[in-house]
């Protein structure tokens, strides 16, 4: 029978974080990248193309840039809340994990040399504790 081991292994979950949080930061870089290289002016009087003149049409108001910009954006924001999640739920964890660490190590080992005394010192110890 094989023994399992008393702490789980974190190594897959932190380099599951660590890819998420490298994908956030180049989903941010491709963010800036296309806000710098995207002309901010884009109405501009380029009717003629080709020789041919052509309308513009306000039916689609923002343009396939500006739309993966705003998807990039919106996915951001997503990967960002999911890290900030899952950084506070281990820390909340980690605090746990420690709370009972100390406890057990300090006031259960406490109790028990507590115990080992004689009757009278164990009661003169609780007098002092309880009031």
């Amino acid at each position: 029978m094989v023994i399992k081991p008393l702490e789980k292994d974190d190594k897959r979950e932190n380099r599951r974080l660590g890819i998420k949080i490298g994908f956030l930061i180049i989903l941010l870089a491709a963010g800036f990248v296309l806000s710098k290289l995207i002309p901010k002016n884009t109405n501009k009087d380029n009717n003629d193309v080709l020789g041919t003149t052509q309308e513009n049409s306000n039916d689609n108001k923002l343009p396939v840039t500006e739309k993966a910009a705003q998807f990039i954006q919106n996915t951001t924001d997503s990967l960002i809340n999911n890290a900030i999640d899952s950084v506070t739920s281990l820390a909340s964890q980690s605090a746990a994990t420690v709370t009972d660490t100390v406890f057990t190590n300090t006031v259960v080992n406490a109790v028990k040399q507590i115990d080992k005394l004689p009757t009278q010192q164990q009661e003169e110890i609780r007098q002092a504790i309880c009031h």
